[in-house]
């Protein structure tokens, strides 16, 4: 009898662990993550970190410590069947459930508080230009000009004239780096007053002037 060339069957659990187990759910550890981050959206920056560092470090060891410890002494010393620990997770289950209800409602308050928005604010008077016809002119806005005490909150910068007319055509604004940049070739009046808006994400608006004059040879 001639030998089979046929490999033998594989049982199904001698298969791969790829075929077995197949590919994890992406969305589940993402929608996890983004839940966990939703929680600090009311804390300021050094409490989301000192919370994020507490809860991944010591909180995660300690609960898988104390999983360990519960399976060790339910199997060990109290005899506990399969049934027994599914009504013990019934029960932890409703105890974390109505810890997180006490957690939204403390949330809920801190978010109102919260989003109260503040208003930006002009830190101090922005610093007087001076220009001379036909040479380039460039003039910075001070550091930390404005600002805003809302966390997150986002600043967009704009200049005009306080009658809300734009500005000269020789004179440029470059919001990003809070620069003004020209070259005063065709201008004759003795002296500018230009206005500048701070607005933050909500619209509320704070503004400040500064004057450029001009300087004959």
């Amino acid at each position: 009898v001639h030998a089979s060339s046929r490999p033998p069957l594989r049982s199904p659990t001698s298969a791969s662990p790829s075929s077995s187990t197949g590919s994890p759910n992406p969305a589940a550890p993402s929608s996890s993550s983004a839940l966990r981050h939703a929680l600090f959206l009311p804390t300021t920056p050094v409490q989301t970190y000192e919370g994020k560092t507490t809860i991944e470090t010591f909180f995660w060891r300690f609960g898988d410590l104390l999983q360990a410890g519960m399976v060790f002494a339910g199997t060990t010393w109290l005899a506990m069947d399969a049934a027994a620990f599914a009504l013990l997770n019934v029960a932890l289950a409703a105890l974390w459930f109505a810890v997180a209800l006490l957690i939204a409602k403390e949330y809920r308050l801190l978010a109102e508080k919260n989003m109260r928005n503040a208003a930006p604010e002009l830190t101090q008077p922005i610093p007087h230009a001076e220009v001379r016809a036909g040479e380039p002119f460039e003039h910075y806005l001070p550091p930390n000009l404005f600002v805003d005490q809302d966390p997150g909150d986002v600043l967009t910068l704009s200049a005009r004239t306080p009658d809300g007319g734009a500005l000269p055509d020789w004179l440029r604004f470059d919001a990003m780096r809070h620069r003004f940049h020209g070259t005063a070739q065709l201008w004759s009046e003795q002296e500018l007053v230009v206005l500048v808006v701070a607005t933050d994400n909500d619209g509320v608006a704070v503004s400040g002037t500064f004057v450029i004059r001009r300087i004959d040879a």
